[in-house]
């Protein structure tokens, strides 16, 4: 399994970089093909790390 992590400030390799953003969205890649790809967002108002889907 492969977590990835785009979007938002700090966050290297981000293809887009917010400065002000707060919601990052978490995408579990399974390495088996027949698992559909998961997508959850981190919510981090007070950098807390709630999570919300």
């Amino acid at each position: 399994m492969k977590i990835v992590i785009t979007g938002g400030a700090g966050f290297i390799g981000s293809p887009t970089v917010d400065a002000g953003a707060k919601t990052h969205e978490l995408v579990v890649l399974h390495t088996r093909p027949d698992y559909v790809t998961e997508r959850m967002s981190l919510d981090i108002p007070g950098g807390d790390g709630k999570w919300s889907t």
